[in-house]
């Protein structure tokens, strides 16, 4: 029963990292849900090093906007959270890390979450109710019929 269960464990994670990370390019393209926009984020993005903090927006939102639905559909999800691992790892060094450790004065401890989120789903795969179940995998085989195979 529990083996059973454990095929769907990544979908929680799949589901909240896709609405974190929608909202947030959304959020950094178009200004909406308290966001500044482009321009906004851009000269905050240059302030800590980022420069052409314009480019590092755009960069940012559209990994966020089209990474977090590739992760809801679960569309090649493991290079999507490796490349939204990186963004945080980025995020960690140039902004988080000079403000401390607690999220509420913009340190380490959210995206240090989001990162173990990412590196986990990047280890597990998207299992189950995801579109790369459709796709092959490097030898050619299509992973539904893998998972069966082992079942």
């Amino acid at each position: 029963m529990s083996k059973l269960w454990s095929e769907y464990a990544a979908i929680p994670l799949r589901v909240v990292l896709a609405l974190i990370f929608v909202v947030h390019g959304a959020r950094t393209l178009f200004g909406v849900f308290g966001g500044g926009g482009i321009v906004t984020t851009g000269q905050e993005l240059a302030g800590y090093g980022l420069v052409p903090g314009e480019l590092w927006a755009v960069a940012s939102g559209l990994l966020g906007l089209l990474g977090g639905t590739a992760l809801l559909l679960g569309m090649l999800t493991r290079w999507v959270a490796g490349a939204l691992a990186i963004e945080m790892v980025v995020s960690l060094l140039f902004i988080n890390l000079r403000a401390g450790f607690f999220a509420p004065s913009g340190g380490v401890e959210f995206p240090l979450i989001l990162l173990a989120a990412l590196l986990s789903l990047m280890l597990s795969g998207p299992q189950h109710w995801a579109i790369d179940e459709q796709l092959p995998d490097w030898t050619g085989v299509a992973r539904s019929r893998e998972h069966k195979a082992h079942a």
